[in-house]
């Protein structure tokens, strides 16, 4: 099997596992704050990632790839943070499409400018993996608020200062998951479990410092839902560093980032979830850009 093809597995691998963790980490935040549940899949992570890398006898990362590892846990962690932030004051239905959208553009731009552009047929593909994506990405409700114990805006220009915010928040936090892509996306062949690994570490120091500043009891190591979390995270980060040592940035960029598809399949399928059109249609695309990618 030629290596773009098994970069274009690995993608979707990391679509699959992404989306599998977002779902679990939706069901852990039920119980415990959004960033309880970062550190403890921090640990998850980690605890997963440095024993393989071990037992694998990987080498360990230069300086470079190290510093590119940190960058891109720290872009990751910010990326979270700002989309979490904005969830919890502003409209998703403006939020979370829009970082998503971001996230996969900016290393699509960072790819096509590096190795040149795709045929028509992939890129093709390319443009109906963002727009599915932008599709999933979107809430049932478009509801605009500025936060839960607060009266809802103004008329007027206050919803315009509340959208102008909110567009701000989802554009940090979508740079912010590009930069993530790229920053990982540097770290050379054969080195993939301690570079995730380190990103990982400082994704959960950041959330650690949050949960302190929130003077929240740090979550226990022991919260099985949590730890997979970060296992399943951890998977999907070695997914993606597969897929970009075996295909190009963009290519691994945009399958890698289809897996609010997953996360919505999963709601649905196991807790009932309604799915309404504009998913639908959404996953329906994606997989539409899948097909064109991969032929």
């Amino acid at each position: 099997m030629p290596s773009s093809m098994l970069g274009i597995l690995s993608a979707l691998g990391a679509a699959l596992v992404w989306g599998s963790s977002d779902f679990a980490g939706g069901l852990a935040a039920r119980r415990l704050d959004s960033f309880q549940v970062l550190v403890a899949a921090g640990v998850g992570g980690i605890a997963v990632l440095i024993p393989t890398a071990l037992v694998t006898g990987e080498m360990l990362p230069s300086w470079t790839s190290l510093l590119w590892a940190l960058l891109g846990g720290a872009f990751g962690a910010v990326g979270i943070a700002m989309l979490y932030r904005g969830l919890a004051h502003g409209s998703a239905a403006v939020i979370s499409p829009t970082a998503a959208v971001i996230g996969v553009a900016l290393p699509v731009l960072v790819g096509g400018f590096v190795e040149g552009m795709l045929p028509g047929q992939r890129l093709l593909g390319i443009a109906a993996g963002m727009v599915g994506i932008w599709m999933v990405s979107r809430p049932q409700e478009e509801i605009y608020s500025s936060g839960p114990s607060q009266e809802p805006p103004p008329a007027g220009q206050a919803i315009s200062a509340h959208k102008k915010r909110d567009l701000t928040q989802a554009l940090i936090a979508g740079l912010c998951f590009g930069g993530f892509f790229i920053c990982m996306a540097q770290i050379p062949s054969g080195s993939l479990f301690y570079p995730a690994a380190i990103a990982k570490l400082v994704s959960a120091m950041i959330a650690l410092v949050v949960v302190r500043r929130k003077q929240l009891p740090v979550p226990a190591i022991y919260n099985p839902l949590a730890l997979m979390v970060g296992v399943l995270d951890a998977g999907g980060n070695i997914g993606f560093l597969l897929a970009r040592q075996l295909t190009r940035l963009d290519v691994a960029a945009v399958l890698s980032s289809m897996y609010p598809a997953v996360t919505v399949a999963l709601a649905w399928g196991i807790m009932g979830q309604k799915v309404n059109k504009l998913q639908f249609i959404g996953i329906i695309i994606c997989l539409l850009g899948v097909a064109l990618i991969t032929i």
